[in-house]
């Protein structure tokens, strides 16, 4: 017998109702299949050059066997799956519904339920798969849907035993008037604080009352609590805890494993609700982040007892007051530092010099009033930490009111891995010393991909000639598009993506369109580039979400805008001679965009010259050369004085 005239012949080797349930069979079903599927395999082994084997490629067989391979493959793999023993069903299933950040499956846990009632006995009485309760977020939900998500969290405490439990609670909006709706969040919030000794992971956001009652009843310990994640709400103090009850922190104070803690009370009032982290075990902490109103000795408690496995510190706050005493801390596993304040009313960039961290990789440093940092300081601050912990940074942000060159070109040339860099707008010596120069033997930041750029300016009409010219220059050096397309794939020292962020929209059209306006990332002809000078104040105004009375009667006003748009309208692109990267680099192409979308009755004189619906047509027009022309690298222009030079991205809204 040939073997494709005996796969054609018996292929029904395999029984429909074999591959149409997952029942494990009967001792004497199997053997009489076993003995049956025997046949191809014998019938395999006589005809086929070697014996059948799983690990054997179908490719390597010859024409008139694969069909017959193919058979036996899917006789064994149906008789293997039915037979499978249900723990190493349960450890599969597992696989299917955690992925590898743990983050639960609960549409995949219903569709193993559904498939027939062995699997769905086997997911029963596998506890673990119910571990990781549905989500609660009770803020933007239907009232008449609570009930549902009350059942499906009373049924996966049922199912989950005794173990560890993980869940997300959204509550934080108090729900005024008192109704049905407070009555329903509150009796979730009581099941979960019955289980409290099985805490595991656990997101809170809770409102005024969720507050009040998680601190009158739960009273731990808390001996599986991993990972806690606290919102204090709005307005806490209506229902502030009495008086001598303490932090509500203070609750989990009694948490053997907590290895992960982040609270938020981000509100403008400021309240006792979290006094401090004293009474937590924060010696065992692996990751901690607070973002408050104070910083109510948060960062400061952290390194008074720090954690010789801390691996992450983030602290936001208005004002930072209080930093450790210590004059030398160590931290030999801590990656991440993120410090964010408004203010800091301390002497910051002394204590950054106090810090050895030899694992760091991703360092901020950020305030919105950085000439609290007299000088340079910040800059030399973090040349120290650098060079003291012999680590190399991958993330680097922070403020500082002065540049400061040579510190700059030190941190860069001791962080090789430097990825992104984040910081106020520097001079031109230090925007000279980013230079990218490929033939040096130890170029500068060879990794670089990210830069950011912050400017506090609020005079619009100030520009550096030398600034220009050494942005410029930067930019040129670590430009893909420059590269022939041989060279292009080799990316050291190339960017991907340049954000600058000024404090309004004005203030960047006045100064970055100036400053870059006039360069071709691409080596074009700027002679080639389509250009007529706009109004940058015209532009302004006519976007404005704000007008007066007198706008609306302001034929000056109307008349300004009307002379912007037939300036755009007067540029000629048919041709396809010239090319836009002078207007993306200015922004006219959002402009055109962001105009075209506003509404009815928006735009003073709309109804007279037809302003959005001028604006829509012509970047119509304009699409099929902005889509040519970025290809390499173009321009995003957003709202509120952000705009963004990317290279190799999709064209496709190279427009915008």
């Amino acid at each position: 017998m040939q073997a494709g005239e005996y796969a054609a012949s018996d292929s029904d080797l395999v029984p429909t109702e074999l591959l149409q349930g997952n029942t494990p069979l009967s001792f004497e079903t199997e053997t009489l299949l076993r003995s049956k599927y025997e046949c191809p395999q014998g019938e395999f082994q006589q005809l086929a050059p070697h014996p059948y084997s799983h690990d054997i490629s179908p490719t390597a067989l010859p024409t008139n066997f694969q069909d017959l391979f193919t058979t036996i493959n899917a006789q064994s793999a149906a008789l293997s799956i039915r037979n499978l023993p249900d723990e190493v069903l349960q450890q599969v299933f597992l696989f299917s519904c955690f992925d590898s950040e743990g983050m639960h499956g609960e549409q995949t846990l219903r569709y193993l339920c559904s498939v027939d009632h062995h699997w769905r006995e086997t997911v029963i009485s596998h506890c673990h798969l119910w571990t990781s309760l549905p989500p609660m977020h009770f803020d933007d939900r239907n009232p008449e849907t609570v009930p549902r998500v009350i059942s499906g969290v009373k049924l996966y405490l049922c199912r989950s035993g005794s173990l560890p439990i993980s869940f997300e609670f959204e509550a934080s909006k108090h729900p005024y008037p008192v109704g049905r709706d407070f009555t329903q969040i509150q009796s979730a919030l009581t099941l979960l604080l019955e289980q409290g000794s099985r805490w595991g992971r656990v997101i809170l956001k809770l409102p005024g009352f969720g507050i009040k009652q998680l601190v009158e009843t739960i009273k731990g310990p808390f001996p599986s609590l991993a990972s806690l994640d606290i919102l204090i709400p709005e307005f806490p103090h209506i229902v502030a805890s009495p008086q001598g009850s303490g932090s509500l922190l203070d609750v989990f104070c009694d948490a053997p494993n907590l290895r992960e803690l982040s609270y938020r009370s981000s509100h403008f009032w400021k309240t006792d609700i979290v006094e401090g982290l004293a009474k937590l075990p924060l010696s065992q902490l692996e990751v901690f982040k607070s973002i408050s109103q104070d910083d109510r000795r948060a960062y400061c408690d952290i390194l008074e007892s720090p954690s010789p496995n801390l691996r992450s510190i983030e602290c936001a706050s208005k004002d930072f007051v209080v930093l450790p005493r210590s004059t030398s801390i160590f931290l030999p596993h801590l990656t991440i530092l993120k410090l964010h304040a408004y203010e800091f009313l301390c002497d910051i960039a002394s204590h950054i010099e106090t810090l050895t961290l030899p694992s760091l990789k991703h360092l901020e440093v950020k305030s919105n009033t950085p000439e609290r940092v007299l000088g340079d300081q910040m800059y030399t601050a973090i040349q120290t930490l650098v060079r003291q912990s012999s680590c190399s940074l991958e993330s680097l942000c922070f403020s500082s009111e002065l540049s400061n060159s040579l510190a700059l070109t030190n941190i860069l040339s001791q962080s090789p891995e430097l990825v992104e860099l984040d910081f106020l707008f520097p001079d031109a010596e230090c925007i000279s010393a980013m230079v990218y120069d490929p033939s040096s033997p130890s170029p500068i930041a060879p990794k670089l991909k990210t830069l950011i750029f912050r400017s506090q300016s609020t005079w619009h009409w100030y520009n550096n000639p030398l600034q220009s010219a050494a942005l410029n220059k930067m930019l040129m050096s670590r430009s893909t598009s420059l590269r022939s397309d041989a060279k292009r794939k080799d990316t050291d020292g190339m960017l991907q993506e340049v954000t600058f962020l000024y404090v309004s929209e004005l203030t960047l059209l006045y100064n970055l369109s100036p400053t870059v306006g006039d360069v071709c990332f691409d080596g074009e002809d700027m002679a080639k580039q389509a250009w007529k000078d706009t109004d940058a104040w015209a532009r302004y105004m006519i976007m404005t979400p704000y007008h007066s009375l007198g706008d609306w009667f302001n034929p000056k006003l109307m008349l300004t805008f009307q002379r912007l748009m037939r300036n755009l309208e007067s540029l000629g692109l048919k041709g396809g001679d010239l090319g836009t990267h002078k207007l993306m680099a200015y922004g006219i192409p959002s402009f055109l965009h962001a105009l075209g979308l506003m509404k009815t009755g928006s735009v003073p004189g709309d109804r007279l010259f037809h302003f959005r619906y001028r604006a829509k047509k012509l970047l119509k027009r304009w699409k099929p050369f902005l889509l040519r022309d970025a290809r390499r690298y173009r321009w995003c222009h957003y709202a509120r004085g952000t705009a963004c030079l990317k290279w190799g991205t999709s064209a496709d809204d190279g427009g915008k």
